[in-house]
């Protein structure tokens, strides 16, 4: 069983699971997970390159125009009302704030140029390994930033049904209307899932020339990732860096243990100390006791 085949299987296993309702991790179970992942991070450290703040677009430009007149939009029951404004504005208006944004935004385009250009491949991978992480701390939790791609990664190629996809919206209206039944300019809406509708109905027959041709691009693909990622030394620095974050959390692991054997080592002397002083304690009543009963019981005159 090969490597490809060996991932394959285990997420089908993972997907199975779930499907299958596994018993949810419980409140500690997941602090557990998540302080280990913590740690990850932290271990992962930070790429050489990091990409540029992105800048405010024209609508955070009116946002912040409008909350520096107006305190007491900062509330979140006001959000839509500083939409509706945005929309109620003219195209004129609109443009004076496209204005505003232009020069920050060739900035940006510029620094992201230089950033891709700069970064190595360790880069990508620690940013990758990032995302993925803070993705798995925080699952619910909506992200708009993305690892950004290697540039001279090989690009995945289309689908089979990709490929129907691409060939239906460039053929001329006379062949989308044999197909489909009406052109995509008499569409309504939904014309992608019109499209792949079409291509569920045909037959395996009329499938094929699709899937026979993404096959072999996928095989091409194929060969030339292992190639990259064969010069860039990938699969050493992807096995390097899951040793580092392994030995980070076996290190914070036996931190925590070493934590939790003092604790309890001084506990345990407190408790001894804590009995001795109680049998001081008994033995001074006792002592106490005995000499009563040796003195006279009589009051004093």
């Amino acid at each position: 069983m090969n490597r490809t085949t060996t991932f394959v299987v285990a997420r089908v296993r993972r997907f199975a699971t779930a499907a299958a309702g596994a018993a949810p991790l419980t409140p500690a179970a997941k602090a557990a997970r998540r302080a280990r992942l913590k740690v990850q991070l932290e271990a992962l450290g930070t790429p050489l390159v990091t990409p540029p703040k992105r800048p405010p677009n024209p609508f955070l430009l009116f946002r912040r125009q409008e909350l520096e007149n107006d305190p007491d939009l900062k509330k979140p029951m006001h959000a839509k009302t500083i939409a509706t404004r945005w929309h109620d504005l003219s195209d004129a208006q609109k443009e004076v704030f496209k204005q505003k944004a232009e020069p920050a935004r060739s900035e940006y385009k510029r620094a992201y140029a230089s950033y891709l250009r700069l970064r190595t491949p360790a880069d990508v991978l620690i940013e990758k390994k990032a995302a993925k992480l803070k993705k798995l701390m925080n699952p619910t939790k909506k992200r708009t930033e993305k690892a950004a791609m290697d540039p001279n990664r090989p690009k995945c190629p289309p689908t089979g049904h990709q490929l129907f996809i691409r060939e239906i919206f460039a053929a001329p209206p006379a062949e989308q209307k044999r197909v489909l039944g009406e052109t995509l300019e008499g569409m309504a809406s939904d014309r992608l899932a019109k499209v792949s509708r079409a291509w569920g109905r045909m037959s395996k027959e009329d499938q094929e020339p699709y899937n026979t041709q993404s096959q072999k691009a996928f095989a091409a693909y194929r060969a030339q990732k292992a190639a990259h990622d064969a010069e860039i030394g990938a699969r050493d620095r992807r096995k390097a860096m899951n040793r580092v974050l392994r030995s980070a959390v076996a290190a914070e692991r036996r931190k925590k243990k070493a934590a939790t054997k003092k604790k309890r080592a001084k506990k345990a002397v407190k408790k001894v100390a804590k009995k001795g002083a109680g049998k001081k304690t008994a033995a001074k009543k006792t002592g106490a006791k005995a000499l009563q009963k040796r003195l006279p019981q009589q009051p004093l005159k």
